[in-house]
């Protein structure tokens, strides 16, 4: 059983804004559990949700009928259709990017109607000035240290506002429906990161924006929300056990080089190279290496999100069938496996993310993330012997990126597996040990090359870890998420 502690937080009197938002809630039907309130500041300055008394394992935290639900069930409204016509590389569905430009195009419009929008209370009450990844300035990303998260975010950042333009010239030829006031490029910006950092998506039938549901602050709990009826029991109810990971859900990022994926077949071809001319015995030896890598590969991909998400249907709701259920609400619930103390702030999980994911989509970063990880980038031109250059094959380039994931208290088998598979020797080695831990002088050369790489990547770093730490008590926000 896991027990989220108290925190020292103040409870901090509604604005006229909150207030309201509270009172139309309340009327629209989302319930909120009477132990918890809000809001409450919290170290160091945002404010937050907090139990006045314990929330025990399975208890419903909050629930929202559908008439609460700010979604994407609502944008084939009649009235925009002609303009979702008229700009069919913007809105033409069943395609993700126009699904998603079809919702934000509902909210600026329903946003521009102001006192006369059902929505108005919420849209009053959500913040006007909040930053993500994309709003830092240069200064800002060089913090980072991370020319990947930097060249990342220049890219998001030119495909976001491009996209913007596009929709505005959309929009002012309806000026039936928008003015050119109410869609200026700093209005749409503002309206897509509440719509990226505020909306529920999975498990629930539409891309929706719940207000009260999204006061909420991301932590690595359990905390369960998912679509049923009112009695219906927490989605882990019946599970025995609690499956902790530290696997993360991060998005790719953009990366300036192509970047190789190091399957075991891409190590296999990488270091053997094409076969050649090779005795009876070298072949064997192959054949063996070439098998195994083939069947690894199947393993993993068997077991990857990509052949999951194509082949079963997720625990939830599949919006494109279902749709949404007269007896069904929005629920939260704390997990089975958790408790919340009296006086602890009350966290949900966006993901499985780690901080640089956090950082791009919701503009934070945690000092402890059980899903962070180190990206370790390389390129082949560093990685392979001259030999392996000579042969370099198959499309290849000595400037292709390879990235591992190195996660702390985890050693990183895969990096180990790759340094060995570089350095096995048709003559010298077993096949056994070309993907496996076999031949223990073989795997102490690959640490030792491994630690010479780890030690001159972290080298390049303008601070030290020392440094860092010193930081985090006195720098600014941005800082500190960087560091």
């Amino acid at each position: 059983m896991i027990t989220i502690p108290k925190e020292e937080g103040e409870l901090v009197e509604k604005d006229p804004a909150t207030s309201v938002l509270f009172e139309w809630a309340e009327f629209l039907g989302i319930w909120l559990n009477p132990k918890l309130r809000y809001p409450v500041r919290f170290s160091p300055g945002y404010l937050g949700v907090q139990t006045s008394e314990t929330i025990h394992p399975g208890e419903s935290i909050l629930s929202a009928p559908n008439q609460a639900m700010l979604s994407s069930k609502y944008t084939s409204n009649p009235s925009l259709e002609p303009l979702y016509k008229s700009s069919p590389e913007l809105f033409s569905i069943p395609d993700k990017a126009h699904e998603d430009n079809r919702l934000l195009t509902y909210f600026i419009w329903e946003y521009s109607k102001g006192t006369s929008s059902f929505w108005f209370p919420y849209f009053e009450y959500l913040p006007k000035d909040l930053e993500t990844l994309v709003d830092w300035t240069d200064e800002d990303l060089s913090e980072l240290q991370d020319p990947d998260l930097y060249y990342n975010a220049k890219q998001n950042q030119k495909k976001d506002f491009d996209n913007y333009k596009a929709l505005r010239s959309a929009y002012l030829k309806f000026p039936e429906l928008f003015c050119d006031e109410d869609v200026q490029i700093n209005k749409i910006h503002w309206a897509w990161k509440i719509i990226c950092t505020r909306s529920y998506l999975g498990k629930i039938p539409y891309n929706t924006l719940i207000p009260i549901a999204d006061l909420f602050n991301h932590a690595n709990v359990n905390t369960n929300f998912f679509y049923g009826t009112e009695t219906e029991e927490s989605p882990d109810a019946d599970d025995l056990k609690l499956v902790e990971t530290i696997n993360d859900d991060d998005d790719t990022i953009n990366d300036s080089e192509k970047v190789v994926q190091l399957s075991n077949l891409k190590l296999y071809r990488l270091s053997l190279g094409p076969p050649g001319k090779l005795n009876e015995v070298q072949m064997k030896k192959n054949n063996e290496i070439l098998r195994e890598a083939k069947i690894l590969d199947q393993k993993v991909f068997l077991q990857s999100k990509l052949y999951l998400e194509m082949t079963s249907a997720t625990k939830g709701i599949d919006s494109a069938v279902t749709g949404e259920i007269d007896t069904h609400k929005f629920r939260m619930t704390c997990s089975k496996f958790e408790t919340f103390e009296a006086g602890a702030q009350v966290f949900i999980r966006y993901g499985n993310y780690s901080n640089r994911q956090l950082l791009i989509h919701y503009g934070f970063a945690m000092k402890e993330n059980v899903f962070n990880y180190a990206r370790i980038k390389t390129t082949l031109e560093q990685l392979l012997d001259n030999r392996q250059k000579q042969v370099l094959s198959g499309g290849y380039k000595l400037t292709d990126a390879v990235i591992f994931k190195v996660r702390n208290n985890e050693f990183c088998v895969e990096m180990l597996k790759s340094f060995r598979g570089l350095l096995w020797n048709i003559d010298v080695h077993d096949p056994e040990a070309f993907l496996n831990a076999k031949d223990l002088e073989l795997d102490l050369e690959a640490c030792g090359k491994m630690e010479k790489f780890l030690e001159e990547f972290f080298g390049t770093f303008k601070s030290s870890i020392e440094d860092d730490e010193r930081l985090l008590g006195s720098v600014s926000y941005k800082a500190f998420f960087s560091v």
